[in-house]
């Protein structure tokens, strides 16, 4: 039960830290032309929002809700910004995995927040995200209005026209790229196409970091790929701390049937590895690789259940590497202290040596028992973890992280297994 308790809070972690509020300083424009400053609720949408959450200042109470009945424009921090338009919107679908075979022009006349990427002196980019898939939309100067820059598939058949130059055919998948030819256009239009952005339009792909190139050519602007590229930030940390091992026999086990007992050791243990931010505006989520290096020790002396009945004795040591892949949510996530909760999945490689298994006193027998019931190390195993902790300053982090039980021998005798709570001292090495 208490695994699955464990289990079953770690499941809840993402929406236990995405229902956290995470106010950035930024301003809204109302439906006058006014400007609002304030503080908006930044959730790092994945797909375009409805509406926000707005305060005129941090340390307001009052929260009001604004959708695209309320603003025209909001922006957070300069770190995203929104502005609403009426456009017409493609709905079909381009998950390879669920295509049809006729080719869906639907679409709808939507009223919605459209992302925006870049807005030069001639043209702007958008974007519009909903749970049917990510579109693209390129808007002219002076109005700058979206228009849908289009990019269909689906699954060629006999009619499809094989020797259209916007139509790809991918065994039996038709790619419709007629978005290259509006941005040919576009170019055309604005007097940038030369051979440099001909070499860029000819390894088109519909994704941000393409179109972004290319608008920055058109608006004659070097934009965001030094900024998309620091959506990802990379941290390097090293840790210290003690790790708090229990050895226990399973019970029924030979052992413990002739009176074997836990043994739990306070040993040092070290690690360190790499801290991934996906989205450091957003900073909810961290994906963490950590290497860790702990020592355990197995040390129990016990008498003897069955004859001789003396004293017995079994110690050994042993030294763990672990690689722990986790995934962090902070449940608190001021800029400079966070609260947080993690887990994942550990791959580990023990070591075992200064074994013995006999009589505690050397000058008595046992029997043999020991010297009869070899070790059966299980070197290797995955592991199961969960942590949870507060950073300070951006710098030290302080975490408390909890190994579930699994097998350090593969039976015989002597059953025994661990589980492990490591207290440790994180401190990371970025900005």
């Amino acid at each position: 039960m208490k695994h699955f308790n464990l289990l079953l809070l770690i499941t809840l972690f993402p929406f236990l830290a995405f229902s956290q509020i995470n106010f950035k300083p930024g301003y809204v424009i109302n439906l006058k032309g006014d400007t609002l400053k304030g503080y908006i609720d930044y959730r790092g949408w994945d797909a375009n929002p409805n509406s926000i959450s707005f305060k005129a200042n941090s340390t307001q109470k009052e929260v009001r809700e604004y959708t695209v009945n309320d603003i025209n424009y909001f922006n957070i921090s300069d770190i995203e910004s929104y502005q609403k338009f009426k456009a017409k919107i493609s709905t079909d679908i381009t998950n390879i995995d669920k295509l049809g075979y006729d080719k869906d022009t639907s679409f709808i006349d939507g009223t919605v927040f459209f992302k925006v990427l870049q807005k030069g002196k001639n043209l702007a980019l958008y974007s519009y995200t909903d749970n049917i898939k990510t579109r693209y939309f390129f808007g002219e100067n002076p109005d700058f209005n979206p228009i849908e820059l289009t990019y269909r598939v689906y699954k060629a058949v006999s009619t499809t026209p094989i020797n259209s130059k916007e139509i790809d055919i991918e065994g039996n998948t038709a790619i419709e790229n007629k978005y290259l030819k509006q941005l040919f256009s576009l170019a055309i239009k604005y007097n940038a196409l030369d051979d440099g952005l001909t070499r860029i339009l000819s390894d088109g792909t519909y994704k941000d970091y393409f179109l972004l190139d290319v608008f920055g050519k058109i608006n004659q602007i070097k934009e965001t790929k030094e900024r998309h590229n620091l959506k990802t930030k990379v941290d390097f940390f090293a840790g210290l701390g003690v790790n708090i091992a229990n050895t226990t026999t399973e019970e029924g086990s030979s052992y413990s049937i002739g009176g074997g007992k836990s043994f739990t050791s306070y040993l040092p243990m070290i690690s360190g590895g790499i801290n991934i931010i996906p989205n450091p505006s957003f900073g909810r989520v961290e994906i963490r690789l950590e290497v860790a290096v702990s020592k355990t020790k197995y040390d129990a002396e016990y008498k003897l259940l069955v004859s001789p009945y003396v004293n017995e004795k079994v110690y050994f040591d042993q030294l763990d590497l672990a690689f722990m892949p986790q995934i962090i949510f902070n449940l608190y996530n001021a800029p400079t202290f966070k609260m947080f909760i993690g887990g994942g999945l550990g791959i580990i490689h023990r070591t075992f040596n200064n074994q013995y298994f006999g009589a505690a006193d050397p000058n008595l027998s046992d029997n043999g028992i020991g010297g009869a019931e070899p070790f059966y190390f299980n070197p290797n195993d995955t592991e199961l973890f969960f942590k949870a902790g507060i950073k300070i300053s951006k710098k030290v982090a302080i975490n408390l992280t909890y190994i579930t039980q699994n097998a350090i021998t593969k039976g015989g005798y002597l059953k025994l297994n661990n589980d492990a709570f490591n207290i440790g001292l994180l401190y990371f090495f970025g900005n």
